[in-house]
């Protein structure tokens, strides 16, 4: 690898979320009302509505609502009403969609089968 891919990677939190607390934090971000704030592991974290997209960053990854105003296909299911989220990490992203999780990344548990986690909404705590 190069330096600066080297130096990206030793930067990036160590940690795993089980798809789970990646649902979870699916929900909090585009919860009705608006959720201030979500519990994980012992931990709060606010979740910030204040720009164009809710966002949310646990442990050092972000967690961020797509933006209804780009051109992507994703944008265009956000606004036909989908709840689509991106899970912001390198090398790759992972994105939830209406409570579901689409693609994986790095940091969701592969050791745990993905398909039985769909939103349950309602949830509060993981």
């Amino acid at each position: 690898p190069t330096r600066m891919k080297r130096k990206l990677e030793s930067t990036l939190p160590n940690i795993q979320f089980t798809p789970e607390e990646v649902i979870l934090i699916h929900d909090s971000i585009h919860s009705k009302p608006q959720l201030d704030s979500l519990f994980i592991r012992d931990q709060v974290f606010n979740i910030d509505h204040t720009g164009v997209c809710s966002k949310v960053e646990v442990f050092g990854i972000t967690f961020v609502e797509q933006n209804k105003n780009k051109s992507s296909k994703f944008a265009k299911l956000a606004r036909q009403g989908k709840q689509v989220t991106w899970i912001v990490t390198h090398p790759d992203w992972g994105l939830i969609i209406d409570g579901k999780i689409y693609q994986s990344c790095t940091v969701i548990d592969r050791n745990i089968p993905l398909k039985k986690y769909r939103s349950e909404r309602n949830h509060t705590r993981a």
